[in-house]
C-alpha cells in the first residue's frame, strides 16, 4: 500500500524527490500534474479533476455556491488561474504563455514573468509562477488569497482542466493485475480529452514541503476518499490540473488557498489512474501571501504603458520648456 510499500525504481527521465512530512517513512510516487512527467518519492507516501460520483461526467459548470470559476483557464497542458489586476498564477512547471479563458485566449505579456521563492531565502526558487495578460476573462473578480494555512478538516472546492475518467470504476489486486471484485484496490482509469470540472474535499494536513524538482514548496495535502469524504463530489487531481485553483470559505468569503502541483500515488500505480487513498498536494498560498500581494499590486499591462506614455509625454514637455 501507499503508506508501506518500499520502491526504489527509477523511471527514464525522472527526477527523485524527497518530501519531509512528519508521521510517514514510506514509499510511494509523486507526480507532476501537467503531460507525462512523472517524479518519484523514494522517503515517504506522499491530477478536469477526477470525481467519485456517478459517470465522471459532472460538475462541468459553476457550483452553485461559485468561488471563482470564471478564473480558472486552461494553460497548455496544465491550468492557470485569474487573481486580478491582469495577474495570472500557475505553476512554475507549467510556466508561462497564452492561457485560455471562456474559450477566449489570452496572451502573456512579455518579459511579465515573475517565479516566486521561500519565503525565507529568496535564492531557493518554488514552483509557483505569475505573468501578466493583456484585458480580464470575462466573469472573473479579483480573488481574495489566503493569508493563513487552512486547518486540517477545512473544505475545499478544486477547479482544474485536468483528464476525464471512465464511466466504470477498475478493481485491481495486491500484484496490480485487473480482478473485479478485489478489495485492495479501487478507483478509475483515465479517459481521453481534458475538461473544466470542480470537485470538493477536505485538508488533510499541511505545514510540510514538496519538491518534485521545481523547489521545496509549501504545501497542502489531500486523500481520495472511496466513502465518506464529499460524497459523490470527491475529487481527485489528475494530469492537466497542475495549476488549479484551490478554494476555501473563511466564513464571509472565498478565498484562493492553494494551487495544484502534484499527486501521490500508490508505488507500483498504473499510469493514468486516479485510485482511492491517492493524494492531491496543493501549494500552500499563505506562505507566499506577502509576494503574491505585492506583484499583484503592480499595474496592469494597459496601466503600465499608459504610465510609461504619461511620463514620456511630461518629458517632452519639460524639455520644451528648457527650450523656449
Amino acid at each position: 500500500m501507499l503508506r508501506h510499500e518500499r520502491m526504489w525504481k527509477r523511471q527514464p527521465g525522472a527526477t527523485t524527490c524527497l518530501v519531509a512530512l512528519p508521521g510517514y517513512a514510506s514509499a510511494g510516487r509523486i507526480r507532476l500534474v501537467v503531460g507525462s512527467v512523472v517524479v518519484l518519492l523514494v522517503t515517504m507516501s506522499a491530477q478536469a479533476v477526477i470525481i467519485r460520483g456517478g459517470d465522471g461526467s459532472g460538475n462541468t459548470a459553476a457550483p452553485l455556491d461559485d468561488p471563482g470559476w470564471a478564473n480558472v483557464g486552461r494553460r497548455g497542458v496544465g491550468s492557470a488561474v485569474y487573481l486580478g489586476n491582469g495577474w495570472v498564477l500557475t505553476a512554475a512547471h507549467v510556466g508561462a504563455g497564452t492561457v485560455q479563458f471562456g474559450g477566449e485566449d489570452f496572451d502573456a505579456r512579455a518579459g511579465s514573468a515573475v517565479r516566486l521563492h521561500d519565503p525565507s531565502n529568496p535564492d531557493v526558487l518554488v514552483d509557483l509562477m505569475m505573468f501578466q495578460i493583456d484585458g480580464a476573462p470575462e466573469g472573473a473578480e479579483s480573488l481574495s488569497i489566503s493569508s493563513t494555512t487552512p486547518a486540517g478538516g477545512t473544505d475545499v472546492i478544486g477547479i482544474g482542466y485536468g483528464r476525464n475518467r471512465q464511466e466504470e470504476s477498475t478493481w485491481w489486486n495486491s500484484s496490480w493485475q485487473q480482478e473485479t471484485g478485489s478489495p485492495r484496490y479501487r478507483g478509475f482509469e483515465y479517459d481521453e480529452g481534458r475538461t473544466k470540472r470542480w470537485g470538493e474535499n477536505d485538508i488533510d494536513v499541511g505545514g510540510f514541503k514538496v519538491n518534485a524538482g521545481w523547489g521545496a514548496t509549501w504545501a497542502l495535502r489531500m486523500d481520495f476518499d472511496r466513502f465518506g469524504g464529499q460524497g459523490g463530489n470527491e475529487f481527485q487531481a489528475a494530469d492537466g490540473d497542475s495549476g488549479g485553483g484551490l478554494f476555501s470559505f473563511n466564513g464571509s468569503e472565498w478565498e484562493l488557498c492553494g494551487l495544484m502541483m502534484a499527486v501521490g500515488i500508490y508505488g507500483s500505480q498504473p499510469d493514468e489512474t486516479a485510485v482511492f487513498g491517492d493524494y492531491t498536494y496543493a501549494v500552500d498560498l499563505s506562505r507566499y501571501y506577502d509576494q503574491l500581494t505585492t506583484v499583484m499590486a503592480m499595474p496592469e499591462p494597459a496601466s503600465v504603458v499608459l504610465i510609461a506614455t504619461g511620463a514620456m509625454m511630461m518629458l517632452i514637455r519639460r524639455q520644451r520648456r528648457k527650450t523656449a
